[in-house]
């Protein structure tokens, strides 16, 4: 009987086409960022800048109370399961103290889905510790609520 091997990974990710709202002046056009998108913008800023200084306060900050965490796809065994708020932000606090170093930076543009509350980012994160480098990207969507605070996460 024939054996499969599922995938290793496989995300799908839909990107939806944002319309952007210009200037009329008569200089070169500038890009015009509604309150919304500026607001969901500085929420994906701090959330990726809280990784950066390994802030887990700052993280924290970020997040609704209610909010919560997934991984996928689903085969991999993540390093943080789908857990509580409240895990997680134990779980990365006791993550971010065994960085000696850590940065992220994103390598492709972000998308902002304004009518969704949504931001997909593209991340590569690098760190180093006593146990040696560590070097992965992500995929990471950060849903957001009325108040753009982040209630939800799903990394890829």
């Amino acid at each position: 009987m024939p054996t499969t091997t599922p995938p290793t990974s496989c995300f799908l990710l839909t990107i939806l086409h944002i319309p952007h709202i210009y200037s009329t002046s008569s200089q070169s056009p500038h890009l015009i960022m509604s309150p919304l998108r500026t607001q969901l913008s500085a929420t994906a800023d701090a959330y990726l800048d809280a990784h950066r200084n390994r802030d887990a306060t700052a993280l924290a900050a970020v997040y609704a109370a209610n909010a919560s965490h997934a991984n996928y796809p689903a085969p991999v065994t993540p390093i943080f399961p789908s857990v509580s708020n409240s895990a997680y932000l134990e779980g990365v606090k006791d993550l971010f103290a065994m960085w000696k170093s850590f940065a992220c930076t994103e390598f492709a543009p972000r998308v902002v889905d304004e009518e969704n509350r949504k931001v997909v980012l593209f991340v590569e994160g690098k760190g180093e510790s006593d146990m040696g480098t560590y070097l992965n990207e992500y995929v990471v969507v950060l849903g957001c609520d009325a108040d753009v605070s982040i209630l939800l996460l799903l990394l890829s």
